[in-house]
């Protein structure tokens, strides 16, 4: 099982972790600092060892970071990783604007559910939702204001 990290300290950017596993260009850790995607958000991206990683999933408790390439380092060593921080924040930042909008759209239309469908990345976060009616520009611009 791979530790949280982001779990008790989402500003953390940098961390070390020994490695203890290598399939091709995934590697497992004991600990991380790297989201994995899940949700409908996308996973942190950075580097390991001077070694991009590309994308981060998470499967039966064990989170996995796959990298550009095959890594040089090998099971037992100790590495160090680091987080693109800029990117992460903005993901922050458009993750706490969709709870925002949920807040809102749920006093405007109670018992609005947003659907299953949904996506934050770094450059924008999107929610379907199920409504009783279409919402009217001027609903939608005071939901705009109310959230900036």
């Amino acid at each position: 099982m791979t530790e949280k990290l982001y779990e008790s300290d989402a500003y953390l950017k940098e961390f070390d972790a020994k490695v203890l596993e290598i399939i091709g260009d995934k590697i497992v850790l004991d600990k991380t600092c790297f989201f994995a995607r899940a949700g409908g958000q996308v996973a942190d991206t950075g580097e390991i060892n001077g070694t991009k990683v590309v994308d981060v999933f998470e499967e039966d408790s064990k989170i996995y970071h796959v990298l550009e390439r095959e890594p040089d380092f090998k099971v037992g060593d100790l590495v160090h990783g680091k987080i693109d921080w800029e990117r992460r924040y903005r993901i922050m930042k458009l993750h706490s604007a969709a709870h925002l909008v949920y807040f809102l759209m749920e006093k405007l239309f109670p018992g609005c559910k947003p659907a299953s469908a949904g996506l934050i990345d770094d450059k924008k976060a999107r929610t379907d939702y199920f409504l009783p009616r279409k919402p009217t520009p001027e609903e939608m611009k005071a939901i705009e204001e109310r959230v900036n």
